[in-house]
């Protein structure tokens, strides 16, 4: 957890610097270490941005998200194994920056080999 008192010299509060930030995750290790599972909660509180949409620029306040996100490896041999995620997990619509909606649910899925 992070807690900003940001301000800019006038007093005002910094844009894009939410308040509160908070991060937690948990993971569960499989048997015999053939792989771990990882869910994770991250919570960016409400922040004050710009709105460019007009010649002079506007304060806006974007609203607080929270982005769930799923991971997990599984040892195939003692080099190689598959991994995978889930960004986004319950597909949360948000904005980090104005107007600019960020990314929706999304999936990875690789393997990881060491030599």
């Amino acid at each position: 957890y992070t807690y900003f008192n940001s301000k800019q010299p006038d007093g005002q509060i910094e844009v894009r610097r939410p308040r509160h930030v908070g991060s937690a995750a948990i993971t569960y290790a499989l048997r015999n270490t053939a792989g771990a599972i990882t869910l994770a909660v991250d919570h960016n509180g409400r922040q004050e941005d710009l709105d460019f949409r007009s010649f002079t620029s506007a304060r806006v306040t974007l609203r607080d998200y929270t982005l769930v996100r799923l991971a997990g490896h599984y040892n195939l041999t003692r080099n190689t194994s598959l991994t995978a995620r889930v960004e986004n997990l319950l597909d949360q619509n948000y904005e980090e920056v104005f107007s600019y909606l960020a990314s929706g649910r999304a999936y990875y899925v690789g393997v990881q080999a060491r030599f």
